[in-house]
């Protein structure tokens, strides 16, 4: 990385380290947004299976659709 210039010596000052640093900050940035996809993978898409049995069922909403697009309170 480009530092400071001296344009009558005609030398350039260079930074290995701020380029290294510019070069992982880069690679950081892409891997965070590689994580934010939605292409997650949840503790639920890897171990639902082993807790299907014990999860009660719940009724599929268009076997009993009745027109009623009202939201149904849970509990009692």
């Amino acid at each position: 990385m480009v530092i400071e210039v001296r344009p009558r010596e005609r030398r350039i000052v260079l930074s290995l380290r701020q380029a290294e640093e510019k070069q992982d900050r880069k690679a950081y940035e892409s891997f965070s947004q590689k994580q934010r996809s939605d292409d997650r993978t949840t503790i639920g898409d890897l171990f639902g299976h082993l807790f299907k049995d014990f999860m009660p069922e719940q009724p599929e909403e268009s076997s009993t659709d009745n027109g009623d697009t009202t939201p149904k309170e849970k509990g009692g």
